[in-house]
């Protein structure tokens, strides 16, 4: 609210944000250890507030003079609601201007300092004048090969890094969390290509393949491509007789995934005759595949993705223990597998 005001009351010149720690006496003081005080300055060269309507700019209603406020549409509860929720929150807020021009609005918060601050340690440059390795996004390939392409995997982790993947390539992918979904998906958008998991709840990625081959006759059909954590030879088997065109094995890498649009929708491309052999994660198990944390930290994506895994194991879990206990040893299977696939996609 504040930077829009500045901004609305700035024809001309600039705005601009400043926060630092503060160190003045006030009711917000922290006085507990792992707290500290930040004041914010929200800085404009606009046109600044006569004293008189300063004293009274944060109660409701308060305006300018008629006739900025003909010009400038006033502020309304906009800034009552502003110093009430900055209080709320233990800090105080107030400006300072001067009716030749410019206005400076100040708040204070008391924010918890975390004993280990991300980061903390490493030594980080002031200014990078030019990036340390060439981008990882190929985004020409969309241009030169337009595709709409559907992911269908009922891990969120595995959308996430997937979706991510076929960014870096160009391309704004649609997802679904389940095979059904994926077949009312193809049945009202046409898709060029379509990343289906093997193993999901309700309908797995075979059935739904079924499914959509009936759907779609003979033509008009995405390429459907298998993705799974297991590289047997039997898996591969059950994808191509289900009628899937390809296989790829988990974790899903930028290249694989390249190679597999080019060889399918490439200009000029004709399906082979039969599909190449999934190859094997180079991965050693149990140990961390460098690869593949390069990917998404190239991509600026690691925390976020890692996050996401973290947050999604405790209930996944709980589930593979509740399996367990009722030896129910096909929901184990499922959600311990479920758990290794998206593992394998963060490295």
């Amino acid at each position: 609210n504040l930077i829009s005001n500045a901004i609305k009351f700035t024809p001309e010149g600039e705005v601009s944000l400043w926060v630092t720690q503060h160190h003045g006496e006030g009711p917000e003081s922290p006085e507990a250890s792992g707290a500290e005080r930040l004041l914010f300055a929200i800085k404009d060269t606009g046109i600044g507030i006569p004293p008189e309507a300063a004293k009274r700019i944060f109660e409701p209603f308060a305006q300018l003079d008629s006739s900025r406020a003909r010009k400038y549409a006033g502020s309304g509860l906009g800034l009552t609601i502003t110093k009430r929720l900055v209080e709320l929150m233990g800090g105080n807020i107030w400006v300072e201007s001067g009716s030749s021009g410019g206005s400076t609005f100040f708040f204070t918060l008391t924010v918890p300092t975390p004993l280990r601050l991300p980061g903390a340690g490493r030594a980080r440059p002031a200014a990078i004048a030019a990036p340390e390795k060439p981008p990882a996004l190929d985004t020409t390939l969309a241009d030169r090969l337009p595709l709409r392409i559907l992911v269908a995997d009922d891990d969120f982790t595995n959308r996430k890094v997937a979706a991510l993947i076929l960014r870096s390539l160009g391309y704004a992918a649609d997802v679904v969390d389940d095979g059904a979904k994926a077949v009312a998906a193809v049945r009202e958008v046409r898709y060029d290509v379509l990343f289906m998991d093997l193993r999901m709840p309700d309908m797995d990625g075979l059935e739904a393949t079924r499914r959509i081959l009936e759907a779609c006759g003979d033509g008009g059909r995405p390429r459907i491509i298998a993705m799974t954590a297991s590289a047997l030879g039997e898996d591969r088997q059950r994808c191509l007789a289900a009628g899937m065109d390809d296989f790829i094995s988990k974790p899903v890498l930028p290249d694989v995934v390249r190679e597999t649009l080019l060889r399918w929708c490439g200009e000029g491309s004709k399906p082979p005759s039969a599909p190449p052999e999934a190859s094997a994660s180079p991965k050693a198990a149990g140990r961390l595949d460098p690869g593949t944390v390069a990917m998404l930290r190239d991509m600026g994506a690691l925390e976020s993705v890692a996050r996401i895994f973290a947050e999604e194991q405790p209930p996944r879990q709980a589930e593979a223990r509740e399996a367990l206990e009722q030896g129910d040893y096909p929901r184990l299977v499922f959600a311990a597998h479920t758990s290794a696939g998206a593992a394998a996609a963060i490295g």
